[in-house]
């Protein structure tokens, strides 16, 4: 039967399924507890020319070193893929997997980004037969279920697609996220953690840890279209040094309720209706939901951890973004499906107040931006207040529309 070429044996790696590891070295014709048999403490015989230099394992039947194979240095996931999973540790050369841990050569980390914003953890590079092309990043914590689909999704992709992987950022201890990142997924996975510092500090974490041009920033309740990625790779190599912004629809599978459509796609979650397709996207429509950029950009312009929720770190990030003149390009043929249900202005609030509390951080650090996420919100507010008195249709949009502006401003204001 002919080897897939991507299977160990044909990495050169050893064929039972396990990379073989640094043994430790024991005296020639030792045994497995580590004394030295008989045999090769025996002196040669009188008048027999002692050999130079002789073979290894040239020893008595009886004394002969049983063939076990050393510790493994990666645990490889018997279906398809090798996946690699790291926890914090105080010493960076140690990786725990499974029941054991194995001590790995320099050569098998990989520095992160040069940036003195990015948490150092260990990392293990899942063995690859070629470079990905596209490292896709996903951030999450406590959503393990939400993250299977989108990596069951990502397993579905366009066959055309380039060499991918993927880097699961753990937001703090996870042992069911870990859990599935181990699973035998079709590509090579990462699984990094950190304690829990909020979405930004991920996406950093994670983005360090890749190793393609590219990063795809995804969220764990996000599904990708089967040419999402292509669409990604495509633009990337037409126009080298531009972000692509995605489109992100409602997850079809599920029920789309009548305030979800509200938010999205033209609303205050997702306002696509905006955008001009293949043209420059404002600073202000930066949503890390399905965005990707060069790897170095991320090097020269992290997300600022002092975000600790997801609201506004992304929006934040892309204005800085913008002040350095990178720009970003709306492309909606790359298509992901968000999976997460809404079945009023009860279940927003706290993401609107979130919002609130990023802004109010964003115009700390950008003066600026005061008139843009601070008085024109409160204006619409006190707007919007005056026409709920108004007799007019779409009274119900316009009370969640106050909704949705009142904790916005309670956010901005008391900074919780």
């Amino acid at each position: 039967m002919e080897m897939p070429r991507w299977s160990p044996s044909a990495l050169g790696a050893p064929s039972p399924g396990v990379i073989r590891g640094r043994a430790e070295r024991q005296p020639r014709g030792a045994g497995e507890d580590g004394r030295r048999s008989p045999c090769s403490a025996s002196k040669p015989a009188p008048g027999a020319t002692p050999a130079r230099n002789p073979p290894a394992h040239r020893h008595e039947p009886h004394c002969r070193r049983p063939r076990s194979l050393p510790p493994p240095r990666i645990a490889i996931t018997p279906p398809r893929w090798p996946t690699s999973c790291t926890t914090l540790d105080g010493n960076p050369k140690r990786v725990a997997m499974g029941a054991g841990s194995w001590e790995l050569p320099d050569d098998t980390l990989t520095p992160l980004a040069s940036s003195p914003t990015l948490t150092s953890v260990q990392r293990v590079t899942s063995l690859s037969p070629q470079t990905p092309v596209v490292s896709v990043v996903i951030p999450t914590r406590g959503r393990a279920a939400k993250l299977a689909g989108a990596l069951r999704a990502l397993s579905e992709t366009d066959p055309q697609a380039p060499p991918f992987e993927v880097v699961v950022a753990l937001d703090g201890e996870d042992a069911e996220a870990e859990e599935v990142a181990r699973r035998g997924w079709s590509f090579p996975v990462q699984c990094v953690a950190q304690r829990q510092q909020g979405a930004a500090a991920a996406r950093n974490l994670g983005a360090g840890a890749a190793s393609g041009s590219v990063v795809l920033f995804l969220n764990d309740d996000t599904r990708v279209h089967g040419g999402c990625l292509l669409a990604h790779a495509d633009f990337h190599a037409r126009q080298a040094g531009v972000g692509v912004l995605g489109r992100t629809d409602w997850d079809p599978n599920g029920e789309i309720t009548p305030y979800m459509r509200w938010l999205a796609p033209s609303g205050h979650q997702f306002n696509f209706s905006r955008l001009t397709p293949h043209a420059p996207v404002p600073w202000d429509a930066t949503w890390a939901t399905n965005l990707s950029v060069p790897r170095h950009w991320l090097s020269e312009e992290p997300f600022d951890m002092g975000f600790q929720g997801a609201g506004m770190e992304d929006t934040e990030w892309g204005y800085r973004l913008h002040r350095r003149g990178f720009s970003l390009v709306y492309a909606p043929e790359a298509l992901c499906f968000h999976d997460h249900r809404y079945d009023g202005p009860r279940d927003y609030r706290w993401r609107a107040r979130l919002a609130g509390q990023g802004a109010r951080r964003a115009v700390r650090k950008h003066p600026e931006l005061a008139f843009t996420l601070a008085a024109k919100p409160c204006l619409a507010f006190v707007a919007r207040s005056f026409t709920l008195a108004l007799p007019r249709r779409g009274y119900r949009q316009r009370l969640w529309d106050w909704d949705f502006r009142w904790h916005y401003v309670v956010g901005l204001l008391l900074g919780r």
